[in-house]
């Protein structure tokens, strides 16, 4: 048997969900992408642009 696990992947994949559910339709896919990106703390120049 291996000692890998999925945990984590699904742990991200429920967050995005719930970010999903509770949002209630976002302006536009970007803004949805910047907040999962800021749920995860990734900083980049890119999540830092707004349109």
């Amino acid at each position: 048997t291996h000692h890998y696990t999925n945990g984590p992947l699904e742990g991200s994949n429920n967050k995005i969900k719930v970010i999903k559910r509770t949002g209630f339709g976002y302006q536009n896919f970007f803004r949805f992408l910047l907040r999962v990106l800021f749920a995860f703390r990734v900083h980049t120049k890119r999540a830092l642009i707004t349109k």
